[in-house]
């Protein structure tokens, strides 16, 4: 039995469909949604992201409870790759999805539909920003005499350096030529812009919205 619901009809629909629009848009992030929510709405409905990497002091279901009660849409983006049910193929991206309700350990969510345990959607809120990319998307790509130190741009995000990106793609190729069967890499690990969270979201002019105006950030642990 959900112990709590949004409240208001029309506005948990707004939200899904601005969410399900946003998702469609490949590589979307939380930004979008809080920027497409000001703009859709002319300004009526406003949003406030609460980032939960790194780990937070939170339990997150009554957390969900106490925004929903007061009326407002709890948004989740979470990285899918995360806590994959076993048996089940690695999603190749990271997702966005509706909170339309809550119970003791468990989340209700749309887009799609679906009843997740508070423990396996915590798992997936709580991710660093990275995304695992499949091996045969990235020898797809691969075209012959690559230059693969285009793989490490000279850019302002030093992360891919850090995770050696090309170093993983290298390795990936060394194992292409070797005739051995010996375990191969599943997938390389790049960066992603997408940051794991949640975003509230409620009318402008509401006691919920003001309130989200002010809240403190959530701590860290």
């Amino acid at each position: 039995v959900c112990v709590c619901v949004c409240v208001s009809l029309w506005f948990c629909l707004f939200v899904l469909c601005l969410s399900v629009c946003i998702f469609l848009l490949p590589g979307a992030t939380h930004q979008q949604l809080l920027a497409g929510a000001e703009q859709v709405s002319g300004g009526r409905v406003l949003g406030r992201f609460f980032p939960l990497h790194p780990p937070r002091r939170v339990s997150l279901v009554p957390w969900l409870a106490g925004w929903i009660r007061g009326g407002a849409v709890p948004v989740a983006t979470m990285n899918m790759q995360l806590a994959v049910p076993m048996g089940e193929e690695v999603p190749d991206a990271w997702h966005h999805q509706l909170i339309f309700g809550v119970s003791p350990n468990a989340v209700y969510m749309t887009n799609p539909l679906d009843v997740v345990s508070e423990a396996v959607v915590l798992r997936r809120l709580c991710s660093d920003s990275v995304l695992m990319v499949r091996r045969e998307d990235v020898l797809t790509r691969l075209t012959t005499g690559a230059a693969l130190s285009g793989l490490t741009p000279d850019l302002e995000d030093p992360r891919w350096a850090a995770l050696d990106v090309e170093g993983q793609v290298r390795q990936m190729l060394r194992e292409e030529e070797c005739e051995e069967e010996e375990p191969r890499l599943a997938h390389i690990v790049i960066p992603a812009a997408y940051q794991s969270g949640v975003t509230l979201f409620a009318l402008r002019d509401s006691e919920v919205g003001q309130e989200l105006l002010l809240a403190p950030d959530l701590a860290l642990k």
